[in-house]
């Protein structure tokens, strides 16, 4: 297999010519990369042109595993810009199910009337939530949701949320008995 230069571990803001790793993560057994092309353009703000937030492209690649992943199928993909300006922070809300397999590219524009300019960006976060295959059950279309439920024969639990995540975490938590139910991870930060 060859390999495609078009897609890279490393990350550098204003190169918009390749989709660049944000987030490496493995749910239902499955190892998967989330991959961004983050786009700026030029506008003029108060009489000087500088660059501000076009569009990002993601795309989510399943490398190993039984079960793909993919961005959550609805209006706007389950993906969401945010951008704190007094911090400089930018995060990126990124919504992905099992059984949704997608490779299409996925594009979230940037805010026209609020521009996001390329200088105000100290900090880049992603934000990942992974969604349960089913919300009203354990299992959906013969496939048992293993990172939400424990089963063994006819004993079945909901799995405890990872210590992260639990407002009040258990005193005692084994990485075996948790899921990765969200996970912030930063990208990018400038000196």
């Amino acid at each position: 297999m060859a390999i495609n230069k078009n897609y890279t571990g490393s990350f550098i803001l204003n190169d918009n010519e390749r989709y660049q790793a944000i987030l490496a993560s493995q749910n239902y057994g499955t190892f998967y990369v989330i991959y961004a092309k983050i786009n700026f353009k030029k506008r003029e703000i108060n009489g000087e042109k500088v660059d501000v937030l076009d569009n990002i492209d993601l795309k989510l690649f399943n490398y190993k595993g039984l079960i793909n992943l993919g961005f959550l199928d609805h209006e706007g993909r389950g993906v969401k810009i945010t951008f704190d300006k007094e911090k400089g922070k930018l995060k990126l809300r990124v919504k992905i199910k099992g059984l949704q397999a997608d490779d299409r590219t996925v594009k979230v524009y940037g805010d026209d009337e609020e521009p996001i300019k390329y200088q105000d960006i100290k900090q880049i976060y992603v934000d990942r939530k992974l969604l349960r295959l089913t919300e009203s059950d354990r299992e959906y279309r013969g496939v048992y949701d293993t990172e939400y439920f424990y089963r063994s024969g006819e004993d079945f639990h909901e799995r405890r949320r990872s210590r992260g995540t639990d407002p009040h975490p258990p005193t005692e938590d084994k990485a075996f008995n948790g899921n990765c139910e969200e996970s912030t991870l930063m990208v990018f930060s400038k000196p």
